[in-house]
């Protein structure tokens, strides 16, 4: 397994089999774990010795049967009302800042050292979208995760279309009461949104041509939403964006303290020091919208960006699509036949037989963090000129005489490398689970 630059620090990744329950041997606390299938990792450190050591723990599986989800998570909050909660008993288990899994228990909802993991909140800002759906349907697979809703706008369709997708990919993973708040109709400084439904079909999902959803959109607006869920639960909700920035840029103009108060933004966009996919300059989420990204990337919150200098080095052969359509997997059939459009596509676009990952890439930056390395900088972006749309990162190699347009911001984490095989097998694992 790949540890990344972890591994100087002396915390091990070590595996424990989903098999039988097992507490943690006394002087070792877990400090970090990530489920991927059957199999849950922790990172642990010997609290007594001060060493840090390899732990294998046996653990008992808890997750919910799919169609009981919010009767396990009130039995969930039950329990940790019985536990004291937060504000009355012992504080419960801290979580990883880049995963937020609990630390001193495991993932999937097995007590370990005396805490109870809260689930991580979630929103998905999205433009479904083939890879889009295929990311919403494995965020829903995880138990770790709890979407709180669904946001969406222009990109690989009209903000409409995206909305209805958003509702029927909810009623396809059996959460039709998840709320989807549509966003803006087009990019920040106005004029007619990029539309690629050359990449995902007229309806966004490869020509499959679904009934309408069942369910409405709500009231509230994309960038009302956001801000409400955030000023709800400050520290708490990570966003995920997987199209043009808008609702984010809107949702920050809209709430000066949004920044401050978002947990973490992971972003799908850019290219970094690689060629783009609209034009040689640009990816295509960003050059959606190039004024809104400079916002979001200049906000001052904590932001991990995932460009197709990743994202293109992992993909679906045909093998693998085929694999996935033989496997018991809950949605391998309805992702494998929106994927014969996008597939076709990408034959005749990029000369590759099967798909790019690039939602899901983005995605397990979220729930595997441990899968990358990433490098800090500040990243602006051109708004003008034959370059609009290209994403720049000072990594800091130099200190430069006077100021610049990017002096004074935050950095943001970019991602740099990716252990293809680690997170293709957690897709693969993910996609194809029962």
């Amino acid at each position: 397994m790949k540890r990344g630059n972890k591994e100087a620090s002396g915390l091990r990744l070590v595996r424990a089999d989903a098999a039988s329950s097992q507490h943690v041997p006394r002087g070792l606390r877990v400090v970090s774990g990530v489920n991927n299938s059957n199999n849950v990792f922790f990172k642990t450190t010997n609290t007594n010795a001060g060493s840090h050591q390899l732990w294998e723990s046996k653990t008992k599986s808890a997750h919910p049967p799919s169609s009981d989800v919010e009767g396990w998570r009130a039995g969930r909050r039950r329990q940790k009302a019985d536990c004291g909660g937060r504000a009355g008993g012992r504080r419960m288990a801290e979580t990883d800042s880049h995963t937020g899994v609990a630390n001193g228990c495991h993932v999937d909802g097995a007590e370990m050292n005396g805490g109870i993991p809260p689930l991580q909140k979630l929103i998905i800002d999205t433009d479904p979208g083939i890879d889009d759906s295929m990311t919403i349907l494995m965020a829903f697979q995880m138990r770790e995760l709890e979407i709180v809703g669904l946001t969406t706008v222009f990109g690989n369709v009209h903000t409409e279309d995206a909305t209805r997708n958003a509702l029927l990919l909810c009623e396809v993973a059996g959460h039709p009461d998840v709320p989807v708040a549509e966003g803006s109709q087009e990019p920040l400084k106005g004029g007619k949104p990029r539309v690629a439904d050359f990449v995902h079909g007229s309806d966004g999902l490869g020509n499959i041509h679904l009934p309408p959803p069942k369910g409405q959109k709500i009231e509230k607006t994309a960038s009302e939403f956001l801000v409400e869920k955030v000023s709800e639960y400050p520290g708490s909700v990570s966003i995920l964006a997987l199209g043009p920035l808008t609702n984010l840029a809107l949702a920050i103009k809209r709430d000066s303290s949004f920044a401050s108060k978002v947990k973490r933004i992971v972003i799908l966009g850019g290219a970094f020091f690689a060629a783009g996919n609209v034009n040689p300059a640009a990816e295509a989420n960003i050059y959606g919208d190039p004024e809104a990204a400079d916002v979001v990337f200049t906000s001052g919150a904590d932001i991990v960006v995932v460009g197709i200098n990743i994202t293109t080095q992992v993909k679906f052969t045909d093998d693998d699509l085929a694999e996935l359509r033989s496997s018991k997997g809950r949605h391998a059939q309805f992702i494998c036949d929106m994927c014969k459009f996008y597939r076709d596509w990408h034959v005749k676009s990029d000369g590759v037989h099967g798909i790019f990952l690039h939602d899901p890439v983005s995605f397990l930056a979220l729930v595997r963090p441990d899968l990358f390395t990433f490098k800090k900088g500040v990243v602006r972006v051109e708004t003008q000129g034959i370059c609009v749309g290209h994403t720049l990162l000072d990594q800091g190699l130099k200190k430069w005489n006077t100021s610049n347009p990017w002096t004074g911001f935050s950095p943001i984490s970019v991602a740099w490398t990716v252990d293809v095989p680690g997170v293709l097998s957690f897709i693969r694992n993910l996609l194809m689970k029962p």
